[in-house]
């Protein structure tokens, strides 16, 4: 790695966006998660999306360090501490949460479990049939 910035990179072929300036097995893992969502008919602008929410989270997670940590040492303190600073950016709740969607289903992906201090969502009572 050069020590730019993580970023997204538009490809032109599969999976179209790419993560740059990650660890390789890191970037390989995220290439197939885009793969795995492209096959499953998820669009290219989905792809995409997930591609900036993962960098903004990346550039969050990596902080001062010179490399993102592993995926594994995510875990509930750091979904915490992500929401605050994406508060403080001034970040829309929907933009929030679709980028803890996307950092959920990705750890998910790689680990086949929930982040530990997670719990999975459950359906809204109120909206019962």
């Amino acid at each position: 790695m050069t020590g730019s910035e993580i970023s997204v990179l538009r490809t032109e072929k599969s999976p179209f966006y790419r993560v740059t300036e990650l660890p390789p097995a890191l970037a390989k893992t995220i290439d197939s998660f885009f793969e795995l969502y492209l096959a499953r008919g998820f669009s290219r602008r989905t792809i995409r999306a997930y591609a900036f929410d993962l960098v903004i989270f990346f550039r969050f997670f990596k902080g001062k360090k010179k490399t993102v940590p592993a995926l594994s040492k995510i875990e509930f303190k750091t979904l915490i501490d992500f929401i605050h600073q994406e508060k403080g950016r001034n970040a829309a709740p929907a933009s929030i949460n679709r980028r803890l969607n996307t950092i959920d289903i990705l750890y998910r992906h790689c680990f086949n479990k929930l982040i530990p201090g997670t719990t999975a969502p459950t359906a809204d009572p109120s909206h019962a049939a």
